[in-house]
């Protein structure tokens, strides 16, 4: 059984809809945002994620300014869902 909710969740993951996630991406309020310092900047983005009507987003391409506040998101970039317990990694 392992292995076939494993097969399930390749398959979920093949079915991911980029245009879905960022619409919906777009329309979280910016202040929800939280910036993943754990993994740090490269290329001069961060990773964010956010909670929003019971999903829960990761997002690449945050820029963040010098006092550490986010300062923009660059929805072209990469982002997909992440469980609850990743995000709760993230925001705490």
């Amino acid at each position: 059984m392992k292995h076939l909710k494993n097969y399930n969740n390749f398959l979920n993951e093949a079915k991911f809809d980029a245009k879905k996630f960022r619409k919906e991406a777009e329309a979280i309020d910016f202040e929800e945002w939280v910036v993943d310092w754990e993994h740090g900047e490269t290329d001069g983005y961060y990773y964010v994620a956010a909670e929003w009507k019971g999903k829960y987003y990761l997002q690449w391409g945050a820029v963040v300014g010098p006092d550490e506040r986010l300062v923009s998101i660059d929805f072209d970039e990469e982002g997909e869902y992440i469980t609850k317990k990743e995000y709760e990694n993230i925001a705490y």
